[in-house]
């Protein structure tokens, strides 16, 4: 299971738990939450323009600067807190439907060296942490956690050598995490293990737990048979499952406990 942090979830969560039983005011307690997080120096959040062509992503600049476009409330939990779709459960129909445009600078004395993203992910702990407060503070989002047992998918070593290897360059500290289609198939540039289970629990709509046991970050390129064909349409699942076979990993799909998030209220932000 993928975690933001050691004691950052489980922080906040016993804070609500405390309050909550002391019946104090929710804005109370959802600020207390806040205030055991970092926060931004200036951050916005700004309901997305809708005409035209919208915009989808993250991105993370030089000196901690993030820009987050297009991405419902639960998108945006999905980065926050580093979680797949399938473990956010909860909230009202606009917390999937609206659209918001955020945009935050941290402070320079945070002095933010990792800049790498994705689509739903930023690197950087102390940025997530940073964007969990704006949810919990401009959306007054108020959440706990629950365990089901659910279909899930473990990623393991496939008892050969690897498929891949690790990555020969110093790990960049900027730019996308790059697990990405080359021609057909799929390649690795400089990605984790957890990065890569992340990336399967998309494709395969059910959360994927890497057991490998495999520290660092990888590299893979496939071998293309036939590069200058067209590009037929992709069937993700079996492109996937093929990946992972060509790597020498294998997964076991069954049964487990399975950490969801849920939303238990969120609140619309005024513009800013």
């Amino acid at each position: 299971m993928v975690r933001t942090s050691q004691w950052t979830l489980p922080l906040l969560l016993a804070m609500f738990a405390s309050t909550a039983c002391a019946q104090e005011p929710r804005t109370a307690h959802v600020n207390d939450a806040a205030a055991a997080l970092p926060e931004f120096e200036v951050a916005s959040v700004k309901p997305t323009d809708l005409r035209g062509q919208v915009k989808l992503g993250t991105s993370v600049y030089p000196g901690g600067r993030v820009q987050i476009l297009g991405c419902e409330l639960q998108a945006l939990i999905r980065i926050a807190f580093h979680l797949t779709t399938q473990r956010i459960t909860g909230g009202a129909a606009w917390t999937s439907q609206v659209k918001y445009d955020v945009e935050a600078v941290a402070p320079k004395e945070a002095a933010i060296k990792d800049l790498r993203y994705g689509l739903f992910e930023i690197s950087d702990e102390r940025l997530r942490q940073m964007l969990q407060s704006v949810l919990i503070r401009r959306f007054q989002l108020e959440f706990h956690t629950a365990t089901e047992s659910a279909d899930v998918y473990i990623l393991e070593s496939g008892g050969r050598q690897p498929g891949f290897h690790e990555t020969s360059a110093a790990p960049s500290s900027a730019g996308q995490v790059r697990i990405f289609w080359n021609k057909r198939q799929l390649a690795l540039d400089a990605v984790t293990m957890p990065q890569l289970a992340k990336f399967l629990s998309g494709v395969l709509g059910a959360p994927v737990l890497d057991q490998t046991g495999l520290s660092g970050r990888f590299d893979y390129t496939p071998e293309r048979t036939d590069p200058d064909s067209p590009d037929p349409k992709i069937d993700m699942v079996a492109a996937a499952l093929n990946f992972v076979h060509e790597l020498h990993l294998k997964l076991q799909r069954t049964k487990g406990p399975v950490e969801i998030f849920v939303i238990d209220r969120a609140e619309k932000p005024s513009p800013n």
